[in-house]
């Protein structure tokens, strides 16, 4: 069984922003790690790791994983953080591993997490709730839907396919048109128009869901700005309904050591 610390395979993070450092100290969590270059007293260097690499000594599987865990973490991100992320390229682990450039490709099916993680205990800094980003990505350990929203949106960023992607994901668990706009926080005509826009190519071109179908097209469509909005809105409650579903802070205490 692979220990989770220390840290064995990690990425340099290419981070040009003011709220990394603070986010660094508030971002504690048990399946990424956001390190800073310690021999510097002022640390322009920031490095990224998981636990969930931990063991793994192939390069294929080094690689397969870490671009798995890292599809899901830029998933988070980006519900949470919105504009304000941009998600940088994995590159090669700064430890001698053999990895490729080839290697560090998303595998179907995704396996971002470390078999041994069902034994793993936590300790008090490894607590998720102290930023949305661990949150969400401990969820996605006990709710599939979680994991697969992540997964897509880190994949594909905020498109209109990938916004109606999450819509079809969160409507199979059971939130019809109504409590979709409830969540978000808008009318049910708003979550219409998101709908009319992403499908119509009159309206938005070859960022649309289909192809010319000879629709008219909204008066007024949506923006994707807006559209952004409205669907993450709507997926942050999801994502909070399904914690409290699973009762995820008991997950956590049953767990620590």
């Amino acid at each position: 069984m692979a220990n989770q610390y220390p840290l064995e395979w990690t990425f340099r993070l290419h981070v040009n922003v003011s709220w990394i450092e603070s986010f660094r100290q508030a971002m504690s969590s048990c399946d990424v790690a956001i390190l800073d270059d310690r021999t510097d007293e002022s640390p322009d260097n920031y490095f990224w790791s998981s636990p969930h690499l931990n063991g793994l000594t192939d390069p294929a599987e080094i690689g397969a994983r870490a671009a798995a865990i890292k599809a899901l973490y830029d998933g988070a991100m980006t519900v949470t953080m919105r504009d304000n992320y941009y998600p940088w390229r994995l590159e090669l682990p700064i430890e001698e591993s053999g990895v490729k450039h080839l290697h560090l490709r998303l595998k179907i099916p995704a396996q971002p997490f470390s078999p041994d993680w069902d034994n793993w205990k936590f300790q008090v800094h490894d607590c998720p709730f102290r930023h949305k980003v661990a949150m969400y990505l401990f969820l996605s350990h006990f709710d599939d839907t979680v994991k697969n929203i992540l997964l897509f949106l880190g994949v594909n960023g905020t498109t209109w396919i990938s916004l109606y992607a999450i819509k079809d994901f969160i409507s199979q668990q059971g939130w019809n048109e109504a409590k979709i706009a409830e969540g978000a926080g808008v009318t049910n005509a708003a979550i219409k128009l998101f709908s009319y826009t992403a499908n119509n190519f009159e309206a938005i071109g070859p960022f649309a869901r289909h192809g010319a179908q000879g629709r008219i097209p909204p008066a007024n469509p949506m923006t994707l700005e807006d559209a952004t909005k409205i669907i993450l809105d709507c997926t942050e409650a999801f994502f909070h309904e399904r914690a409290q579903a699973v009762d995820l802070k008991a997950r956590f205490e049953e767990r620590k050591a």
